[in-house]
């Protein structure tokens, strides 16, 4: 009776366990791709600044005062 009892708790943790650790993952997964979004919008950021900056120097250049 007690060996059966052992068994089902073994189960039960072992399940539980399982539950645990996808969800860890699938939290881990969203944390990558939130990641992956934020280094792209940066970049793309990045680009615009420069680009705005260059554009400033070119105009001051040709002596246009912005």
């Amino acid at each position: 009776m007690s060996k059966n009892i052992a068994i089902s708790v073994l189960f039960v943790f072992c399940i539980i366990g399982f539950g645990v650790s996808s969800l860890a993952s699938f939290k881990i997964s969203s944390l990558e791709k939130n990641v992956e979004a934020h280094k792209l919008a940066m970049t793309y950021a990045n680009q615009a600044i420069h680009t705005l900056y260059d554009e400033t120097l070119f105009l001051k250049d040709k002596g246009i005062a912005l």
